[in-house]
């Protein structure tokens, strides 16, 4: 079987592969070549388009910049402002929205946002920002004190008194709200589920718009926790329900945490749903399924004006809002949320007797509205090719402007745009009629059609080979199945034969004739080595067969070698060999297959006294060694030659030498053992010297 593989590997599927190799690469080769010719007036197009994508996005601005005129805004009273700024968001069809903010995150523009505060500014703390910084500085000092208290010291009610006198006393509610999520955080640790319950319950109640420094939503956090802690108590009663009302009051200001916020809390709603709905019987499952099935279905995030200011505040950051120095122009960022894209322009404001930064006029462009004036207009001014389709993406190849449908490979050419969209990039994809689609198709074509028939002739080769190795295999399985059978056939009168031998030995009259006796040794001899073989070739087989099964259990390793030197004692004294046991120290009890490990110490000791032609004794070590537990069996008998040495483990092996020819074996007592020291987690080892005798040796895991 195996030169037959080989010679399928060497004459079929090798030089196959080969050719289909070379195959491949000269079609992308050919490829490659006919792309870098046509490519490059696509590189031209793309670098038109860029500017006059950025020169009408310029015009935008400019045009929104002399409507509103910017450097009078934060002059004029509320009510001129508010007019001139829904006036914007109105008359101009690219802006969906105009939100004014000012330097401490208040938004003042839309109406409808008054009382909403972006970023850290979403804490009310304080009005008085030098008491604010003070008392910050007070926290993150008595944090790091309480974090070493809990960590350093193991001293986690010193930790929770430190935050309890936080939120107890301190007179800012942000930095009260974080102290009470440590309290509940620590009470969680040491499944006080009770207390940090009513923690976070304090949280949601009294603090549900604070965030923490990292800008973590505290009321979001808090009602997770708090269903975890319902969950721990066993309150089944208001798990549930305390768990939808969080998922809808997530989804109700999914605009006010980012995207990686909003993510977090949906996955873990849903994993703390599939566990809790569980506890509830069959008739209470329907309604609850019902409830979250309906909220999943309106899970995809909002992109609202919150969500846009939150993310406008926190990319200008207090430093720039509170700068100095600046350049009235219009910036623009982007992003990708809820499955959507966006584009924000901003520009900072001052009033005109001060250059300081006191508010952000910010605006969102209808990005579907931008594509329809946009593109029209450059394939308008030039004459644009009908075998491309261009598209914006942005830093993560994500489609911003282009129709996807029309799309069906990989861009041929990618320009960035320029200042301020150089967040984006244009990129040229080409059609069906495109000719780097199908220039030379026929001849690709017919390159591949012969690739196809290279590997169907290899199919076909295979298939033969599968089968015919499948056939051995059934006619090998159907031998090891036949052998099985005899064997058992064979080992139930042997057993007979031992038995009654037992009985004759035992009997008195016979004892009084040694000439008897001396027989029934011999017969008693002589059944007990063909029960060892029969008992071999079953075990062998069902190892064929791949049913054989190990019981491993806890066994002392002493009592197990002593049992088998006295099993096999009578046997090797009857050839006149004796066995010699040495324990050395002692041993722990390991986990082994008692019956296994009695049938390979017997198989090494048969063939040590069966190589042992000059009678001397076997010797078996029994010792410690590292993490494993060593047995060597040693005789100095015939010796294994080199050659011989790395194939004594290989089914039905037998040395050709002739010291060994003519004792008597099947070749399948040493791959016996090996088969079971190895399913033993073990190893064996050989050392032998020809002509003085061989030493194996099992080595079985202690742990």
């Amino acid at each position: 079987m195996i030169k037959s593989a080989g010679l399928f590997m060497g004459l079929i599927i090798l030089p196959s592969l080969l050719l289909a190799y070379l195959s491949v690469n000269a079609i992308q080769a050919e490829r490659i070549a006919y792309q870098q010719r046509i490519t490059e007036g696509y590189n031209g197009l793309g670098r038109f388009v860029t500017r006059e994508l950025n020169e009408q996005v310029k015009d935008i601005g400019d045009r929104w910049l002399e409507e509103s005129d910017p450097e009078s805004l934060l002059n004029l009273s509320e009510q001129e402002r508010e007019t001139i700024l829904s006036r914007l968001s109105n008359n101009e069809p690219l802006i969906t929205e105009v939100y004014l903010i000012s330097n401490i995150g208040n938004v003042l523009h839309p109406i409808g946002l008054r009382g909403f505060r972006s970023g850290d500014a979403n804490n009310p703390d304080d009005a008085n920002a030098p008491q604010l910084d003070e008392w910050v500085s007070r926290f993150q000092a008595l944090s790091e004190k309480a974090e070493d208290r809990e960590f350093e010291e193991n001293d986690p009610d010193a930790a929770a008194e430190i935050y309890r006198e936080i939120s107890n006393n301190y007179p800012i509610p942000r930095l009260r709200a974080i102290a009470l999520g440590e309290l509940a955080r620590i009470n969680m640790l040491r499944s006080d589920w009770e207390k940090a319950y009513q923690y976070n319950r304090q949280i949601i109640e009294n603090y549900p718009q604070m965030r923490d420094f990292n800008n973590l939503h505290l009321r979001f956090n808090a009602q997770y926790q708090a269903v975890v802690t319902l969950e721990n108590m066993n309150r089944w009663g208001e798990a549930m329900p305390t768990l939808l009302s969080f998922y809808q009051d997530l989804l109700d200001h999914s605009d006010e945490v980012n995207r990686i916020q909003y993510e977090y809390f949906v996955e873990r709603i849903q994993r703390l749903f599939q566990r809790i709905i569980g506890v509830y019987d069959a008739a209470e499952q329907p309604k609850f399924r019902e409830a979250f099935t309906s909220l999943q279905d309106q899970k995809k995030k909002s992109i609202g004006t919150k969500y846009l200011v939150e993310k406008l505040y926190q990319r200008l950051g207090r430093g720039i809002l509170k700068r100095d120095k600046f350049r009235s122009r219009i910036k623009y960022f982007s992003d990708f949320a809820a499955e959507q894209s966006y584009l924000v322009g901003y520009l900072l404001l001052a009033k005109s007797e001060k250059r300081v930064v006191e508010a952000a006029l910010g605006f969102q462009v209808n990005i579907d509205a931008l594509k329809q004036e946009i593109f029209p207009r450059i394939m308008e001014k030039k004459e644009f090719p009908e075998d491309v389709v261009i598209a914006v993406l942005d830093e993560e190849q994500k489609m911003i402007m282009g129709d996807s449908e029309e799309i069906f490979f990989e861009p041929m050419a990618q320009v960035p745009l320029r200042e301020p969209l150089d967040f984006w990039n244009l990129a040229i994809f080409p059609t069906l009629d495109n000719p780097l689609v199908n220039e030379g198709s026929s001849g690709l074509y017919l390159k591949l059609w012969g690739i196809f028939l290279l590997w169907l002739f290899i199919m076909i080769g295979s298939a033969v080979f599968i089968y015919r190795m499948r056939q051995q295999r059934r006619q090998s399985l159907q031998k090891s199945t036949f052998i099985s059978s005899v064997s058992h056939e064979l080992r139930t009168p042997l057993t007979s034969i031992k038995m009654f031998v037992d009985f004759l030995t035992r009997n008195e009259d016979l004892k009084k004739e040694p000439e008897t006796q001396r027989y029934l040794r011999i017969i008693r001899g002589e059944s007990e080595r063909l029960l060892r073989l029969v008992e071999n070739v079953l075990d062998y087989s069902k190892i064929e067969r791949g049913v054989k099964k190990y019981r491993f259990e806890y066994e002392e390793v002493e009592a197990v070698v002593r049992s088998v030197v006295d099993m096999f004692s009578y046997h090797a004294e009857s050839q006149g060999v004796a066995i010699e046991l040495d324990i050395q120290g002692m041993l722990p009890e390991i986990v082994m297959d008692r019956h296994a490990i009695t049938q390979a110490l017997i198989n090494l000791l048969s063939n040590a006294v069966k190589y042992s032609t000059d009678k001397h004794p076997v010797k078996m070590t029994v010792f410690p060694n590292g993490k494993y537990l060593n047995i060597e069996v040693q005789d100095r008998g015939v010796g294994i030659k080199s050659k011989d040495l790395s194939h004594i483990f290989e089914d039905y092996y037998r040395a050709k030498d002739d010291a060994a020819a003519n004792i008597a074996g099947t070749g399948l007592g040493l791959p016996m053992v090996k088969h079971i020291v190895t399913s033993h987690k073990g190893e064996v080892d050989v050392r032998s010297i020809y002509g003085e005798g061989s030493t194996f040796t099992i080595k079985l895991p202690m742990e």
